[in-house]
């Protein structure tokens, strides 16, 4: 079998998931209009990948890929919907360092009905990468709650999953750190009322994930092995193409 490398995209599939996970179990009762209608929407109108810059170029994306949508009743959709989240991953990457080690010539195999599968020898290389996260609201009520219900999710929360496809089939788990999670600094990114769009109060933040990526292939059963990972399934979060 050809040496294969994971996708980073499944860092980006674990983080909107861990974004996701910060906003379940919140009071939809209490709070903000605004931040009590944001609670009761499905998670791929809540948050969105998106490589915009700033609050303003995510926007305009948005209302054009919503301009062409109608109610059933023929008029023009309301063409944007906020509070929402935004992240994106910064281009680039940076090798782990200090507590991460390079690990070599270990052994991860997929296990089926049948018991073992596929084995793999991998080589397993630390990372770091930046995202930026977006918060947007009408109101700075409502972007409060948003921010102080990240603050408080990450404050005790630091990990996630990554599930890298590697082969036709076999999926394995790695564990993502967000980096410095106890630190928060979200600054403000509104925008100004325009002609036909009322003042967007934002704010962004940055995050360094930290991480590990595989690179090897597939090899045939040796006598005396390793485990080191488990089959399992992919769930994809923060799409935008979902929203």
């Amino acid at each position: 079998m050809s040496n294969e490398f994971s996708e980073l995209q499944a860092v980006d599939f674990g983080l909107g998931a861990f974004i996701a996970a910060a906003l379940s179990g919140l009071n939809a009762q209490a709070g903000p209009k605004g931040f009590r209608e944001f609670l009761g929407r499905p998670t791929n109108r809540q948050i969105f990948r998106h490589d915009a810059g700033t609050p303003a170029e995510f926007l305009k994306a948005y209302r054009g890929a919503k301009a062409a949508e109608k109610t059933t009743a023929g008029a023009k959709a309301n063409l944007v919907e906020l509070p929402l989240i935004y992240y994106f991953r910064k281009p680039g990457l940076t090798n782990g360092t200090d507590k991460e080690m390079t690990r070599r010539g270990r052994f991860m195999f997929s296990e089926g009905e049948e018991g073992l599968e596929n084995i793999y020898k991998f080589m397993v290389l630390p990372l770091v990468l930046d995202y930026r996260l977006f918060f947007l609201a009408w109101d700075k009520p409502t972007l409060d709650k948003i921010q102080l219900a990240w603050y408080a999710y990450t404050s005790r929360h630091d990990k996630f999953t990554c599930r890298y496809q590697v082969g036709e089939s076999d999926l394995f788990e790695i564990t993502a750190y967000l980096l410095d999670h106890k630190s928060l600094l979200c600054a403000d990114e509104s925008v100004p009322p325009g002609q036909d769009m009322s003042r967007v109060y934002a704010v962004s933040t940055g995050m360094q994930i930290a991480t590990d990526v595989i690179f090897g292939a597939g090899v045939e059963i040796p006598e005396e092995f390793e485990i080191q990972g488990a089959l399992s399934s992919l769930t994809n979060y923060g799409d935008p193409s979902n929203g």
